[in-house]
């Protein structure tokens, strides 16, 4: 999200959150006046928003700034001689995601990033407990974790890199999947 993206969608998020929420549908409708885009962005602030965070109570600006604070987005710097960042691949409101090149094992990885403003108001436990489920997990279908640590300060763990689409990009493109694909998914 550029910050020009985010001086549009801010004042709408604000005003969105000052709405009881069985008004704020209609409301992303109208404002959004068919714009996909900016419908989902709107839709997926609020829904941050909504999740009982104790950022809550801070005015949008505040919440989603950090979203774009080039330093507490950056890579950590001692993981450099491990990987090279080819670029970011996500962004959220605990961590950011990268796609890297392993250089040790020459393979594709996602790199997750705790970001330093999150450990220090909310704590890094959330993310610990992320991080050891994730270990634990064995499935044919579950991207596996291959290494975690703590660099710069900031905690972070290594999974392999799954090229595709998420499936909010697939429902952004196709708008309705059908039944049999959804339990497919499911």
């Amino acid at each position: 999200m550029t910050p020009e993206r985010w001086s549009r969608l801010e004042p709408l998020v604000d005003a969105a959150l000052d709405l009881q929420s069985e008004a704020r549908q209609a409301y992303i409708e109208r404002v959004s006046a068919g714009d996909s885009s900016l419908r989902s962005d709107l839709e997926h602030l609020i829904a941050e928003c909504n999740r009982g965070d104790s950022l809550i109570d801070r005015a949008a600006a505040e919440r989603f700034a950090l979203l774009f604070d080039e330093e507490s987005e950056k890579f950590p710097a001692n993981l450099s001689d491990r990987f090279t960042v080819e670029r970011e691949i996500g962004r959220g409101g605990m961590a950011t995601v990268f796609l890297a090149h392993d250089r040790k094992h020459e393979r594709p990885v996602a790199i997750k990033v705790l970001r330093r403003d999150v450990a220090a108001s909310v704590g890094s436990e959330r993310f610990l407990r992320e991080i050891s489920t994730a270990a634990r997990l064995q499935h044919p279908h579950i991207v596996p974790l291959h290494d975690s640590g703590e660099a710069d300060g900031r905690l972070y763990y290594v999974m392999a890199y799954v090229p595709g689409e998420s499936l909010r990009e697939r429902l952004n493109r196709e708008s309705q999947l059908s039944l049999s694909e959804a339990r497919h998914i499911t």
